[in-house]
This record gives structure tokens, sequence and C-alpha cells, in this order.
């Protein structure tokens, strides 16, 4: 059984509601699988500076885009929860919602 202790400040569904991601006050996100009809933590990122403020999926439901309170906007890729820095991989993403 997974045990958040701290609040959840934002949480998304992914289009193809296959998955699901949070973030907490803590800073950091937790990527779900949620197929089972139970949460199965498949990601977990601890890196960020701030406070993730949105969340913004990809049409594919395969990234994820968090923008800070520091004004960045990092990208992971929803599986795994690893972050991509290549920018030729992120110009390609279409985005499902766009948060400014």
């Amino acid at each position: 059984m997974i045990k958040i202790k701290d609040f959840i400040f934002i949480f998304r569904f992914s289009p193809d509601r296959k998955l699901l991601v949070a973030s907490s006050e803590n800073c950091c996100i937790d990527f779900f699988d949620i197929q089972q009809e139970k949460l199965t933590r498949v990601g977990y990122v601890t890196h960020i500076a701030d406070a993730v403020l949105q969340i913004d999926w990809s049409t594919n439901s395969q990234y994820i885009r968090a923008s800070t309170a520091g004004y960045h906007a990092l990208v992971f890729r929803a599986s795994a929860g690893e972050e991509v820095k290549n920018h030729d991989e992120i110009e390609k993403i279409v985005w499902n919602t766009w948060t400014r």
C-alpha cells in the first residue's frame, strides 16, 4: 500500500485514462498505473526545486509537462518518471492541454 503523508496539490489523469500523475507539497511527482482499479506507482521524481503548480499531458499519454512556482517547465516520460532533456524530442510532443 502506498502512503502519501503530504498534501496533494495537483493530480491529472492521462487522456487514455491509464495513468495518474500527482504532485504534493514536498515538490515531488508520483506516476501511477491505474488500469487494475488500484494505484501502482510506476515512477517518482524528487529533484524538483519548486512546487508544481500545473501538469499537462501529451495527446498520446506518454509525456507530462510540469510547470513550477520557479517558472520552469519540466518534461517527463510518464511510464517511468524519467526527465526528457532532448529539445528535439520535446519539440515533437503534441500537448493535450497547454497551461501557462
